[in-house]
């Protein structure tokens, strides 16, 4: 795919192609840290939706939007807080109708943007992790990061189990993140692992 000419009308991906999984992106370095989410207002603003549901708009300058045969380049004008959820305006975007048409797309970040701390990780790079306990024992693979306020949660897929682990992205349950070695090293709590329907006390996790 290629990035769209900035100066050029846009036209939104159909639905059908939006929903289904897509791996392409506007190039090296660049990430899906969002989608477009629900209009708010008449006037082409709208919910970010965030794996981690964030409140606060990060500042990112360069953006990346997808569009039907690539992806067309954006900037946040307005960002605000509405209900306990993050809503932003784009400059390409003038009215709810436009944000209807481009529900669900996916707007990127080129990592060189993204401050972080020394013990932080982007979601993007925990994928595809490999999960193992103290010894070594493999447990499953990371499939993405979940939020419900309180905490990350690491969504973990096991082996055997139809549904995901969600585990919680804590210090003293998760013990090392290692990108280059492909692990992630985690306290090994049975009642995740193992069929059992109670977990520790304090992990904001009650039933698997």
């Amino acid at each position: 795919m290629t990035q769209s000419n900035t100066n050029a009308p846009i036209k939104a991906l159909n639905p059908r192609e939006r929903q289904s999984p897509r791996n392409d992106l506007p190039g090296e370095g660049w990430l899906t840290f969002a989608r477009v989410g629900r209009p708010h207002g008449l006037k082409g603003a709208f919910f970010l939706k965030t794996d981690d549901n964030r409140t606060e708009w990060d500042g990112y300058r360069d953006l990346r939007l997808e569009v039907e045969g690539g992806f067309s380049g954006c900037r946040v004008t307005k960002s605000y807080v509405s209900g306990g959820a993050l809503a932003v305006q784009l400059d390409v975007f003038g009215s709810r109708t436009e944000v209807e048409a481009f529900s669900g797309a996916r707007i990127c970040v080129h990592r060189s943007e993204i401050a972080l701390e020394a013990d932080e990780h982007l979601t993007g790079d925990l994928v595809g992790l490999q999960v193992v306990d103290e010894t070594g024992t493999a447990l499953g693979k990371v499939a993405g990061v979940a939020s419900f306020g309180a905490q990350d949660n690491l969504r973990i897929v096991v082996p055997g189990r139809k549904e995901e682990v969600l585990f919680p992205y804590i210090e003293g349950f998760v013990l090392k993140v290692d990108v280059g070695a492909g692990t992630v090293t985690v306290r090994h709590e049975p009642v995740f692992f193992e069929e059992t329907t109670e977990a520790p006390k304090g992990s904001g996790k009650e039933t698997l």
